[in-house]
């Protein structure tokens, strides 16, 4: 996914569906957060972003970033 600016970017953002269940004993609690955790995944892999991983109950991502020089 390609933005042309960080305004598009901000708004993708913030125009997913990602809601959380109060009723839910998991995080992330929705599909649709894992959704969001999926498409920001690809998004650091786009930028060159390796051993993306994100820790079961936190809302964490750890990731390497390799040096091109």
């Amino acid at each position: 996914m390609k933005y042309e600016t960080m305004l598009e970017r901000f708004l993708g953002y913030v125009n997913f569906k990602s809601r959380s269940n109060a009723a839910s004993t998991t995080i992330p609690s929705t599909p649709e957060q894992k959704d969001f955790l999926r498409m920001l995944k690809g998004q650091l892999e786009e930028l060159n972003l390796s051993d993306i991983v994100f820790k079961r109950g936190k809302l964490v991502f750890n990731c390497n970033i390799t040096s091109q020089y």
